[in-house]
């Protein structure tokens, strides 16, 4: 079955008529042959399984198949196809995490409407932030970016429509663009009449996040979710194999007496832990990789908004950490070398932390104090650093 699939563009561009640089920004269709499966032909990776809050209600989860050694996660029934993958920019704000279940809290029941497209949404804003260090005079984005998660100009107008406006444009980004599509399109298989899609693997999310600055009063919760696919995830949450469920459960017991939380809230149900290779993670490596890119991003958006609050922090430095959020591409399994730059960013996130307006998008900085030194330790834990592509090397100190 042939579907149609909304993705970003982004590539390095001359306007004619138009001096200087740009990114251009817009939105292309990409057709996809999607095979079709019956269920018969597939294995039942975690059956449909039943959570039940602190409160007795109850939210039921949708199994996880495996096909050809590849483990899928439903999307929808075909009637519901077109909505999921009509948009080519995410409107996610960037703290959203997408496929968490839980019931009984309004606030995580949270579905991403771009299953797709959203993981090379993210790839691209994060990418703006850094080019505006590398350069301030090609911080030029058409159409206007009016802010990082809402391109409706850039939603509006395809390759296709506007490909003729330039003199130029980067035959490289362009490549990766398409690269992206494929890689993504790929994922998807029809089964039993509905959407599926090629899954991260489920986890046990030990989310420590307070709110309102009063860690007493909130819990520290315990969800199933699937490990995120994006990169923008809260430094304040860890993921653990289906497999640990016991080691997340005493994890989130010792959070919660460290940070002085009220108890934890488990939101798990009857869990059969495989030991298939599509379930394996390393949690340490997985949480170091993550908070090191989100605070790589936040501070090269800081320095770009507020230049004169980051005086004292050299501009080689930036612009290094600014190479490795240009090279690092998750959705072409593209990895730098973040777990060395961690140090570097942890101690420079924290001497600016009281100059700045606020945490790492939403959470405090009085928690990130607590939790990013945590994060650091995990160093020791890693049975290798996250290398293989990139500038290895890049991990100025401040």
């Amino acid at each position: 079955m042939k579907l149609s699939v909304k993705f970003p563009i982004m590539a390095r561009a001359t306007r004619k008529n138009v001096p200087g640089e740009c990114r251009m920004l817009v939105a292309h269709n990409h057709h996809q042959d999607v095979p079709e499966v019956s269920l018969r032909e597939t294995e039942i990776a975690v059956p449909s399984t039943v959570l039940k809050d602190e409160k007795g209600r109850l939210a039921s989860i949708k199994e996880l198949r495996f096909y050809n050694d590849r483990l899928y996660r439903y999307i929808a029934p075909l009637s519901a196809v077109s909505g999921l993958l009509s948009c080519a920019f995410s409107r996610l704000c960037p703290y959203v995490q997408d496929y968490i279940y839980t019931s009984g809290h309004n606030d995580f029941l949270v579905r991403s409407r771009t299953p797709l497209s959203r993981p090379i949404s993210r790839v691209f804003q994060d990418r703006l932030d850094a080019m505006a260090v590398a350069d301030p005079s090609r911080n030029r984005v058409w159409p206007k970016a009016k802010e990082r998660h809402d391109m409706h100009e850039g939603e509006r107008r395809s390759y296709a429509e506007v490909a003729g406006d330039f003199t130029w444009l980067s035959d490289g980004d362009l490549a990766e663009s398409f690269e992206m599509h494929r890689s993504q399109a790929d994922k998807l298989l029809l089964m039993g009449g509905a959407l599926w899609y090629e899954t991260t693997s489920p986890s046990i999310a030990v989310d420590t996040h307070w709110y309102n600055y009063r860690q007493d009063v909130c819990p520290v919760f315990v969800r199933y979710q699937y490990l995120p696919e994006t990169m923008n995830q809260d430094v304040t949450t860890m993921h653990f194999p289906l497999s640990a469920a016991d080691r997340a459960l005493d994890v989130a017991a010792e959070m919660s007496s460290r940070h002085g939380m009220r108890g934890v809230v488990s939101l798990l149900g009857e869990f059969e832990t495989s030991d298939h290779s599509a379930f394996s993670f390393d949690t340490s490596e997985d949480i170091v990789r993550r908070t090191a890119q989100a605070l790589a991003v936040n501070l090269l958006r800081f320095s770009v908004l507020r230049p004169d609050r980051v005086t004292d922090v050299g501009a080689e430095w930036l612009s290094g950490i600014g190479e490795l959020v240009q090279t690092h591409n998750p959705v072409l399994g593209r990895e730098v070398d973040y777990a060395s730059a961690l140090p570097s960013l942890v101690e420079t996130f924290l001497r600016l932390s009281p100059r700045k307006f606020g945490g790492l998008a939403h959470v405090q900085n009085a928690q990130l104090r607590k939790t990013l030194p945590q994060v650091v330790g995990m160093l020791d834990d890693l049975p290798i650093s996250v290398q293989g592509f990139g500038p290895t090397g890049a991990s100025p100190t401040v």
